[in-house]
C-alpha cells in the first residue's frame, strides 16, 4: 500500500468523533429538559389538588426536583458517553478492516500487474530471438 493511501484511510481514526453535526443531540437534550419541566409542573398540579398527605409529599418532591432536578440530565449524559464510546469503537474496527482490505487489494493488484508485465517482457524477448 502506498504511504499516501494509508494516510488518507487513517485520517478518520485521528479525527475526534462529532456526534452533533446537525444539532440533534442538543435538540434531544432540550426536549428532555422540557419533558422534565412538564413533569414537575404536572406533579405540582397533582399536589395542589390532592389530600393534605399527598400535597405534603408531592410538594417536597417538587421542591427537591426544582432545586436539584431529576436524574434525567445524569442519565442522558451517561447514555451519551456510552453511545459515543460504542460508536467510536465500531468506527475504529470498521476502519481497521478497511485498511486491511485495502492492503490486500493492493497486494493482489501488484501481483496482477507484475504478471502482466512479465508476460509482456516474455513476449518481447521471444520476438527478438532470431528464428531458425
Amino acid at each position: 500500500m502506498l504511504w499516501y493511501e494509508v494516510g488518507v484511510l487513517a485520517q478518520p481514526i485521528a479525527r475526534p468523533l462529532d456526534l452533533d453535526d446537525n444539532g440533534m443531540v442538543k435538540q434531544a437534550i432540550e426536549q428532555m429538559k422540557k419533558l422534565e419541566s412538564d413533569f414537575v409542573a404536572a406533579v405540582s398540579k397533582v399536589a395542589e389538588s390532592g389530600s393534605a398527605v399527598v400535597r405534603t409529599e408531592f410538594r417536597e418532591f417538587v421542591t427537591h426536583a426544582q432545586r436539584f432536578g431529576t436524574d434525567t440530565g445524569v442519565v442522558v449524559a451517561q447514555t451519551m458517553r456510552e453511545f459515543s464510546g460504542r460508536i467510536a469503537s465500531q468506527m475504529v474496527d470498521a476502519q481497521i478492516a478497511g485498511l486491511e482490505a485495502a492492503r490486500e487489494l493492493n497486494a493482489r493488484f501488484s501481483q496482477a500487474a507484475s504478471g502482466f508485465l512479465q508476460a509482456m517482457a516474455d513476449s518481447l524477448r521471444s520476438e527478438k530471438k532470431p528464428k531458425k
